[in-house]
């Protein structure tokens, strides 16, 4: 046989061997292990699972926080301004200094039509 070929046989052997092992029914032993590494891997996730959860609910119990916060202070600014609105509207119908038109009787017109309108000195132009 050339070097090529024995090579070439080798190599078939050995793939045959790793075959053939993998296809050989476990042990109770290998079983036994396999079970006790899948169990430690499915106990790490959780674990790592719980980590992340902890990590997280903090930040949400944060979040949920700060929103009540703002919520409650948009209430009470807007209860503020109906108090203030509410308090300016008494304030004007109770207090006499203020004026409800600038206006006096004799700036006021009584008519829409300026042609109708008499000038206010013309009454003495004609005496």
């Amino acid at each position: 046989m050339s070097a090529h070929l024995q090579l070439n046989t080798r190599k078939i052997e050995a793939i045959q061997r790793d075959f053939s092992s993998a296809l050989r029914a476990s042990t109770p032993d290998k079983l036994e292990r396999a079970r006790e590494a899948m169990h430690n891997w499915e106990a790490e996730k959780r674990e790592r699972e719980a980590q992340a959860r902890l990590e997280r609910e903090p930040k949400e119990h944060d979040d949920e926080k700060r929103e009540q916060q703002a919520r409650d202070y948009l209430k009470r600014e807007a209860e503020r301004v109906v108090k203030e609105r509410e308090g300016d509207a008494m304030s004007e119908s109770i207090n006499p200094k203020v004026v409800s038109s600038n206006l006096t009787p004799a700036t006021i017109s009584l008519s829409t039509r300026p042609e109708s309108r008499i000038p206010a000195f013309s009454f003495c132009a004609a005496l």
